[in-house]
């Protein structure tokens, strides 16, 4: 390994979410290890930037601001894979500059193309087609800066999702690697408090963002938990953590269809979630969200993507250690006709029975896959053996006209 080897994190966010919560950790990870030197870009009034003052990570903070662009001159960039979009624009960098962009989203490399809006939520065939018309030139480019990114330890993934939507998407050939997403340790002040469980209720809380493909299966998971409240002595209560442009509608169809009890957290910053986790019996979410509460030992299940509204018949979750050792969701399809899972009754069920046995199932899943300890090594390993250099695959970024007039366009609209 290089000694003091410069590594910039960017992923800057005034209200973070999952992924800005994911990409703060590597940074301060990373700032453990004496033969880095971290470099954090974020703004100044990011919550995330008080959080590292606050717990004394000692991060080299780089202020950044809207208007005007980065610049990164040597060592290497690592990013989110949509950040390539900004790369030459928003994002300058030098020659010398070598780059690693995590797939963090199954979408996050179809994004890259600017007329993504348009086609995205259509069939593959459809995507294929729009996306060739749109961008005849630059998607052969993008495809070649995949190969070659994978190639050189510059593109890795989270999930085998990911690897499949981006592989099928550009036709991929090269053998991707896997780095699961991960968390912090819990909050040493809350490491050890225990829920005081309420024999007559079970407390579960939903985590997330709620945009369209994760608010797609909570309808039909409330309709699993409304169901089971009128069958049974034994109740449900559903709070909720998170924020986004779907919540205050769902909030109205949870009023309308009478589940009472509901608190919702709105926006919560690390690391005052946890506090608010520990408090419950489930926790339901995906990506990063389902991690927060197996950290705690708290029994956490999967809840799937979708861009479709799935029915309740076809909501059907698994605890987190049930998955794959890099799985912290999956995208499914109205149409799919081999969903594995159980409802919510059986889990609730489940849970009466060995609740302390799942959540430390829940915990060592954790640990094992998605903890600091078991990202270190991974994230290291990639980071000596990376040569995807700037200099060398820069020309792969090149737009062709298309692309130009659609975000010149979209510019002026917004």
């Amino acid at each position: 390994m290089i000694e003091n080897t410069c590594i910039s994190i960017y992923n800057p966010s005034i209200k973070t979410g999952g992924t800005n919560n994911l990409m703060f950790n590597l940074a301060v990870l990373l700032n453990t290890q004496n033969h880095f030197k971290v470099f954090y870009l974020d703004y100044k009034e990011s919550p995330l930037v008080e959080i590292s003052k606050d717990n004394n990570y000692n991060l080299n903070h780089i202020e950044i601001k809207d208007e005007n662009k980065v610049y990164v001159d040597e060592g290497i960039l690592i990013a989110t894979l949509l950040t390539v979009k900004l790369i030459g624009k928003r994002i300058i960098l030098s020659d010398q500059a070598k780059m690693i962009f995590w797939s963090t989203h199954p979408d996050d490399g179809l994004k890259i193309l600017s007329s993504f809006n348009i086609w995205l939520r259509s069939s593959h065939n459809c995507k294929v087609f729009f996306s060739n018309v749109f961008h005849p030139f630059f998607k052969k480019r993008i495809k070649k800066f995949m190969e070659l990114g994978v190639k050189h330890n510059g593109i890795v993934f989270m999930d085998n999702e990911n690897i499949k939507s981006n592989r099928t998407f550009y036709d991929l050939k090269e053998n991707a690697s896997i780095i699961p997403i991960f968390t912090d340790y819990p909050s040493k002040n809350i490491s050890t408090v225990k829920l005081q469980s309420n024999n007559n209720i079970i407390k579960i809380v939903v985590l997330g963002r709620f945009t369209d493909f994760k608010v797609n299966s909570i309808y039909g998971f409330i309709e699993q938990i409304i169901e089971f409240n009128l069958k049974n002595t034994l109740k449900i209560q559903v709070n909720f953590i998170g924020n986004g442009p779907l919540l205050e509608g769902m909030k109205e169809w949870i009023n309308n269809k009478g589940l009472q009890n509901c608190n919702y957290y709105g926006h919560v910053n690390l690391p005052d979630i946890d506090e608010l986790v520990i408090k419950h019996d489930i926790l339901v979410g995906m990506g990063t969200s389902v991690l927060e509460a197996a950290k705690l030992k708290i029994p956490s299940l999967l809840i799937d993507a979708s861009y479709d509204r799935l029915p309740k018949e076809k909501v059907l979750l698994n605890w987190l250690y049930e998955a794959k050792s890099f799985e912290v969701a999956r995208f499914v399809s109205i149409h799919d006709k081999n969903i594995n899972g159980r409802n919510i009754s059986d889990l609730i069920w489940e849970l009466k029975n060995s609740k302390d046995d799942i959540g430390e199932k829940c915990y060592n899943h954790w640990l094992n896959y998605h903890s600091p300890k078991s990202t270190l090594k991974k994230f290291s390993d990639i980071i000596e053996l990376n040569s995807f250099s700037y200099k060398d695959h820069k020309y792969y970024l090149k737009e062709d006209i298309n692309s130009k007039t659609i975000n010149f366009v979209k510019n002026k609209l917004n």
